[in-house]
């Protein structure tokens, strides 16, 4: 049956080899996008609420160094962040607001490190900075001590290199990923 100058043994190539990968492909770069797109969803989020806390009116979603550190210098660590923590009324505070966010962040790249053999290296590259990025160690670290910092200026710079992160990221989601957007 293979006759025909090869032209049976192609088509059958193509149905069952070049239709499945096509197929796999679109299923896993859907599951990835999702959640790339939701790790810098993580990001504007605390960004947008800092902005509201600092009475901010930067409107880059990608702020400078300098208006980053203006917006940390108004908050206090310890006061009433925009999370609950269990029972109503017990609102978190600026830090475990942040390490909230930076577990959720680092629990959607886990999901997508599952699919390690189907990712472009840049991407893998992309998201293995952001989960290894200063802020989420310095503030995870951070949080088990008693500290008496008065603003969150001492936070600024390492939330500065997640936002570049976070932005490059973003970059490659709408260069890549953009048809997959949920």
């Amino acid at each position: 049956m293979l006759v025909y100058n090869g032209q049976l043994l192609i088509l059958f190539h193509f149905i069952v080899v070049h239709l499945k990968s096509q197929s796999d492909k679109e299923n896993i770069n859907a599951f990835v996008a999702s959640k790339s797109y939701r790790v810098v969803g993580e990001y504007k989020s605390q960004l947008s609420e800092i902005k509201k806390e600092s009475s901010s009116n930067v409107e880059s979603e990608y702020p400078t160094k300098s208006e980053i550190e203006a917006m940390f210098r108004a908050i206090n660590p310890k006061g009433k962040a925009p999370l609950v923590l269990g029972q109503r009324g017990n609102h978190a505070d600026w830090m475990q607001y942040m390490s909230f966010h930076n577990k959720r962040t680092q629990d959607l790249i886990k999901k997508v490190f599952v699919k390690m053999p189907f990712l472009d290296s840049k991407l893998v590259r992309l998201l293995a900075e952001i989960d290894d990025c200063t802020h989420f160690s310095v503030i995870e670290s951070t949080i088990s001590f008693h500290f008496s910092n008065p603003d969150l200026s001492a936070w600024a710079e390492s939330f500065y290199n997640y936002s570049v992160l976070c932005k490059e990221l973003q970059g490659y989601n709408e260069k890549k990923l953009s048809e997959y957007k949920p």
